[in-house]
């Protein structure tokens, strides 16, 4: 008797095959909703910490963490996350690149928060007017003055 067929003989005499119904789910597709939700939020993380290593690279000035303490800091703390070799290397060698592609621009704003609080938001982007906006959009969306 194959996998597939199984016999089956009904009461009133007679031989009848019908397929196996299975029950339309298996474990991967478990498993691979909640592996998305990991390896996003792993991405998040590594995207972020490569960030904070190109940027203390870039501010001071080398990409030798004997020579720049914010980059060793930045370094001890991707590899506290776990964040792979290659990826570090990655964003050292990016930081050494002279391309304006990739060149991060540090952006100010000012804003006043609940309470008359005055804010200053400091943002490291490659695109400072998406960060300007996105920054002015988020502040507005909660009812803060933005003065950029």
């Amino acid at each position: 008797m194959s996998l597939a067929l199984r016999l089956r003989t009904p009461l009133a005499g007679g031989i009848s095959t019908s397929s196996t119904v299975f029950s339309g789910h298996n474990r991967w597709s478990k498993i691979s909703k909640g592996k998305g939700v990991q390896d996003a939020k792993k991405s998040q993380l590594y995207s972020r910490h490569m960030t904070d290593i190109i940027g203390a690279a870039r501010r001071g000035g080398s990409t030798d963490p004997a020579n720049n303490l914010a980059l060793s800091i930045a370094l001890r703390k991707a590899k506290m996350a776990d964040v792979p070799k290659d990826k570090i290397e990655a964003a050292l060698t990016r930081a050494s690149s002279t391309s304006t592609e990739d060149a991060l621009h540090s952006s100010v704003f000012e804003a006043i928060g609940p309470g008359s609080v005055p804010m200053i938001i400091e943002c490291l982007s490659n695109n400072v007017n998406r960060t300007s906006k996105a920054v002015k959009e988020i502040l507005n969306d909660r009812g803060y003055d933005s003065r950029s």
